[in-house]
């Protein structure tokens, strides 16, 4: 127990202490050998606030796309949702239960001291899903490739005739190439590689190291094929390259559709049953994430306007976005909500 403590960043160290505690009775010992010290530190309030500052450090150190360290890693949707994790778990200590008194006032210096630097971290958050800013730009991007694969059914029609020439050709086009269940399996590990930029290693959440690289092990929508075509086969590089050519399509039109429909409100209620840690770290290492819809249940996205609601919050969000949603629905899943949220009436506006 008292390695523990030592190995996560020296409690001694971390708590400024030179000397032993004013209740210890075995002042002849040096403090780092003093049992009664030690156990006296060795309280879950100081691993969990040197872990949380931890995570803080390397959550701030990781590089945006002109930055430093991992690039784009600041710009994505699952830093945001670490980040807001770490202040979750920051907000799980409760100082005032420790018991030996100068530990505690010693844990509450060090609370402070977390809590400057978990203000630098939420500012940075703040920049990144701000209006305008990165998050909501990569966003927009997949999510709108995502409801490009929608265009293509006939109750769209009316969405489809508000979009630019260019979008609609380019949605005629890959509807004569792929199906639209196929176009959305094409695009979901595009869109994967896109948000998932990885993330280093945090002691509050391991279990993001079990996320397999973006794209790899997951599953994806649209129907399973009776017989997959043989690796490295004819058919097989033709529907690779049939793959690879709608992605690169819907994504280059993406950015243009967010502007042709009207804003959707994407209602959460407050009893909906949240993921745990352990529910999280089976998440990780099998399901297919809707980035989009962590977002916007991280409670962090405040690139689009949110109001409390009977029971509940709505986020108003661009309809692409609730395409998004509405396209992984029962496929992909969020990293905060156990369910899917209520349907979306995306096509009324139109008729």
């Amino acid at each position: 127990m008292v390695t523990a403590v030592l190995d996560l960043g020296a409690a001694v160290r971390g708590l400024r202490l030179d000397a032993h505690l004013p209740e210890c009775r075995h002042a002849s010992r040096t403090v780092v050998d003093c049992d009664w010290c030690l156990w006296a530190l060795d309280v879950p309030q100081v691993r969990s606030l040197l872990d949380v500052a931890a995570d803080v450090r390397a959550l701030t150190e990781v590089g945006t796309g002109a930055g430093t360290g991992p690039a784009g890693v600041r710009d994505t949707v699952p830093w945001v949702l670490a980040a807001a994790q770490v202040a979750a778990h920051r907000t799980q200590v409760v100082v005032d239960e420790v018991v030996v008194p100068s530990v505690r006032s010693a844990v509450a210096r060090l609370a402070d001291a977390v809590d400057a630097e978990l203000a630098g971290l939420d500012r940075l958050v703040d920049v990144a899903v701000a209006p305008g800013g990165p998050v909501e730009q990569r966003c927009l991007r997949t999510a709108g490739a995502l409801a490009a694969t929608r265009l293509g059914r006939p109750e769209y029609a009316g969405l489809l005739a508000a979009a630019p020439p260019g979008v609609r050709r380019s949605v005629t086009e890959v509807a004569g190439l792929l199906s639209g269940e196929s176009q959305a399996e094409s695009v979901v590990p595009v869109v994967d590689a896109i948000h998932w930029r990885g993330l280093p290693p945090l002691r509050t959440q391991p279990e993001w190291a079990l996320r397999p690289p973006a794209g790899h092990g997951m599953r994806h929508p649209g129907p399973q094929r009776q017989v997959a075509p043989s690796r490295g086969s004819l058919e097989a590089l033709v529907v690779e390259s049939l793959a690879d050519r709608v992605s690169d399509q819907l994504l280059a039109v993406s950015g243009d559709l967010a502007r042709i429909g009207p804003p959707v409100d994407l209602v959460r209620s407050d009893a909906e049953p949240r993921r745990t840690a352990r529910g999280r770290n089976s998440l990780f290492r099998m399901a297919l994430i809707d980035w989009h819809l962590s977002l916007v249940d991280s409670g962090r996205a405040s690139c689009w306007p949110g109001r409390a609601v009977d029971g509940g919050t709505a986020v108003t969000v661009p309809w692409v976005v609730a395409a998004a949603v509405d396209v992984l629905r029962g496929v992909a899943v969020s990293t905060v909500h156990v369910t899917d949220p209520p349907g979306f009436d995306l096509v009324s506006p139109f008729r």
